[in-house]
């Protein structure tokens, strides 16, 4: 909000964004038939920022700065993916350069030994720049080869804010029981807990409208954020919290290809409509393979 006049965040520099779309790896994930993902062991340790930068990452109330930025470890990942020029393949500098949310990154091929040579090249060229790889996840075991697996015994992995089911090799929305546990009364209840849900490949989308409604109508009338909101709204949000663990039985498909479909003819179909009280999309990939099988995945919305 603006005090006298001036807000903070129309005065913030936005035309350089060096951090990865978070979309970008987790494509990358669905793209390939055998697909990893990996961390960068202990990255903000091995990356800050020099101390006479600090100031600029800091607050106006803070007296110091950060010694660790997502933005500064991006621009050290392209400068180590510009560096590895004549050292590396193009594919392992294109992921280590587009397909790294901040430290997890992901990764893959259609054909298994040439998925395992790149999980290996990648961990020799990020060693050249001494970064350690660790908490490895596959979509076939077969791909270890004496890497030692990230929760080897759960078969459901957290990564990039969405559960892979490496067992059934599905995506599904990451859910937390925990904050929702307690009723929400007051706006600022109704906001934080439907904020919880984070879904960024829209696989729930149109439940998570229905949430965001109840907050609209939270903040109606005469309203304030810590005093009770009307009835219909405390009984109707909390419905809605109370159906959220439902959404663990909902997946898609990770790999929107398999063996019959590679090299296809790929479409993208959308579709989108909209209300007095919301709008949604959704995007769904049709590919036609030199067999003719046809295969249609949810790519998100």
């Amino acid at each position: 909000a603006p005090t006298k006049g001036i807000c903070l965040n129309e005065l913030l520099i936005g035309d350089l964004n060096l951090m990865v779309p978070l979309m970008d790896p987790i494509n990358n994930l669905r793209n390939h038939i055998y697909a990893f993902s990996v961390d960068i062991e202990a990255f903000f340790h091995n990356v800050i920022v020099d101390e006479r930068d600090r100031g600029a990452f800091r607050f106006l109330w803070w007296e110091s700065g950060s010694s660790s930025s997502p933005t500064v470890t991006s621009f050290v990942l392209r400068r180590h993916a510009e560096n590895l020029e004549g050292l590396a393949s193009e594919r392992v500098r294109e992921i280590i350069r587009r397909y790294f949310y901040v430290d997890d990154g992901t990764g893959g091929d259609d054909d298994l030994d040439r998925c395992k040579k790149l999980c290996k090249e990648l961990e020799e060229a990020m060693a050249l720049g001494g970064f350690s790889l660790s908490k490895w996840i596959y979509s076939h075991k077969e791909m270890a080869e004496g890497r030692e697996e990230e929760g080897e015994e759960n078969k459901e992995k957290r990564i990039l804010g969405i559960v892979w089911d490496t067992k059934r090799d599905t995506l599904s929305v990451a859910i937390d029981e925990e904050k929702y546990k307690e009723e929400a009364t007051t706006p600022r209840h109704v906001v934080q807990q439907q904020a919880a849900l984070f879904d960024p490949l829209g696989i729930v989308a149109p439940f998570h409208l229905l949430g965001r409604q109840w907050t609209q109508k939270a903040m109606t009338g005469k309203w304030a954020w810590d005093i009770r909101t009307a009835e219909e709204v405390v009984t109707g949000f909390n419905e809605w919290t109370r159906s959220i663990i439902d959404l663990k039985d909902l997946s898609i498909e990770r790999s929107w290809n398999d063996p019959e479909t590679i090299g296809g003819q790929e479409q993208l179909h959308i579709f989108s409509d909209a209300s007095g009280t919301g709008y949604g999309a959704v995007i769904y990939r049709r590919v036609t393979g030199k067999t003719g099988k046809i295969k249609v995945s949810f790519v998100c919305g």
